[in-house]
């Protein structure tokens, strides 16, 4: 039997230290709420990268959209189900599991926080991977492995001496972001892929530039909306990984009921064409 209840509630802020996003929007909201199908549809518009001196550099993309009842965008404070950061590996005795715990009671279980409390087997065995921050986050948690304390909660009226910080599994879930950006670099004729979360750390705890878009506006909800979404990605890793090359990128957004838009693509590009003083 696995207990579930003793388990708190999750609340997550994800904070972009390398990655600054910036976003803007030109955006026509229509009176026929059936004007485009209710699952978004994306175009590309163009790319500009922006090469400072004295600030990391900018890459900002130009997505032209369009979305039928204007169901788009997360607030940064939208962390309960279905948009939260992860959900939580728990054991057949409801406890969460940990990189290093030694008791641990297989089957393993996927624990949604949703309204009906589910949980998922997802292993029969401890299936246990070696860290990395794909599958592992690091937070205050009891001895007992069923109380945590969020990352964004306020400690000042918490008992630390209740709590360690520990390396909790999880399995992190793509819905907490409605924009995705995927960069793939030409060698010969073909295309590999470039894993920013692993380029300049090899557990995978850089930052990728899937993130979130927030909503437009209040009142465009439930009406046809289409426009042109203003997307900038800063990093001083473009003059690293893709100085001289080629590369293309891909991207998709994700609407509020989780509905994905086509995926475009855009051509080939390199810095040096791109390039805006």
């Amino acid at each position: 039997m696995v207990c579930k209840e003793s388990l708190g509630k999750y609340i997550f802020s994800k904070c972009l230290n390398f990655i600054l996003i910036l976003f803007g929007l030109n955006l026509l909201s229509c009176n026929a709420p059936d004007a485009f199908p209710i699952v978004p549809k994306i175009g590309f518009d163009k790319v500009v990268f922006k090469d400072l001196t004295d600030a990391p550099d900018s890459l900002i993309i130009f997505i032209n959209f369009e979305d039928g009842d204007g169901d788009l965008g997360l607030n940064r404070d939208e962390n309960d189900y279905p948009y939260q950061d992860f959900d939580f590996v728990i054991d057949e005795d409801g406890r969460i599991v940990t990189l290093s715990a030694m008791d641990v009671n297989p089957p393993f279980y996927q624990f949604s926080f949703d309204a009906g409390q589910n949980s998922t087997k997802i292993s029969d065995t401890d299936n246990r991977p070696s860290f990395s921050c794909d599958d592992y986050d690091i937070l205050y948690i009891n001895e007992e492995r069923n109380v945590f304390i969020p990352k964004d909660a306020n400690t000042n009226n918490i008992d630390l001496t209740q709590f360690h910080k520990d390396t909790l599994y999880v399995v992190k879930n793509e819905n907490r972001n409605n924009i995705f950006v995927d960069f793939y670099r030409k060698r010969g004729s073909n295309y590999e892929y470039i894993d920013w979360k692993r380029a300049f750390d090899t557990n995978g705890c850089g930052i990728d530039f899937n993130a979130r878009f927030p909503i437009f506006d209040l009142q465009s909800l439930n009406s046809s909306l289409e426009g042109t979404i203003k997307y900038g990605m800063v990093s001083s890793g473009f003059n690293v990984l893709i100085r001289t090359d080629t590369f293309k990128l891909s991207v998709k957004i994700k609407d509020r009921q989780l509905h994905d838009s086509n995926v475009i693509e855009t051509g080939d590009l390199t810095l040096q064409d791109l390039r805006q003083f």
